[in-house]
């Protein structure tokens, strides 16, 4: 189903002389003062960086995502930067200070290490970050090839989540997933060789044909 603006034929026609709506530009002191008081004498706060492009989309992810698109991901790259900015002189003098960042998606692992280093950088730049701060973001098990990996810790990641899901090609396909078992295991240890110090794997289970003794080896196949 499409929604446009004649979606609801007759009552949006009716909703139109209903209502009305005037859009004002905010005052930047009243927005600074209601962003500051939102965080109720919060000293320490975590950001989330939503990174919502894919090269397939899962029909059991309910995220907000689109297709990979270079074009667009760059444009979505300079207006998440500009927001970042535009938070950072908001809560200037606010004292507060950034204890974790994590990149969740989408795929955030379809950037690559510079892109993470540009967008960190504007963060440190407009915010106080804790120097001992948890930087995580998740990953496509393909996407961990290479010098990709070690280039995500230099740019200044210390976690990752690797999307495994489950250690059975059938769930896979099920889930719609492009990687293989292969890619998962691979990923996992270049993970380890780079040098990460915490690596998270998410697995699913009670998925449709899922046997009990099949949930049993994925957790067999993560504990090794």
């Amino acid at each position: 189903m499409i929604l446009d603006q004649n979606a609801f034929g007759i009552w949006n026609f009716i909703a139109k002389k209903a209502f009305k709506s005037t859009f004002k530009k905010p005052d930047p002191a009243v927005s600074a003062k209601s962003l500051k008081n939102s965080f109720n004498n919060k000293t320490e706060i975590g950001i989330y960086l939503h990174i919502p492009f894919c090269r397939s989309l899962c029909p059991a992810c309910p995220y907000v995502r689109t297709l990979w698109n270079e074009e667009l991901a760059n444009t979505y790259l300079e207006a998440l930067k500009n927001e970042i900015k535009m938070y950072g002189q908001l809560l200037r003098g606010s004292a507060l200070s950034i204890v974790s960042i994590h990149a969740g998606g989408g795929t955030p692992s379809l950037l690559n290490p510079s892109q993470y280093k540009e967008i960190l950088d504007t963060i440190n730049q407009y915010f106080e970050v804790d120097e001992k701060a948890v930087i995580g973001m998740e990953a496509n098990p393909q996407d961990m090839r290479g010098g990709k990996t070690s280039g995500l810790i230099e740019a200044g990641i210390t976690e990752l989540s690797i999307g495994v899901q489950s250690f059975h090609k059938k769930n896979l396909k099920i889930l719609g997933r492009a990687n293989s078992v292969e890619d998962s295991l691979e990923a996992i240890e270049n993970a380890r060789k780079a040098g990460f110090k915490f690596i998270n794997i998410d697995m699913m289970y009670m998925l449709p044909g899922q046997t009990i003794e099949d949930w049993i080896q994925d957790l067999e196949i993560s504990a090794e």
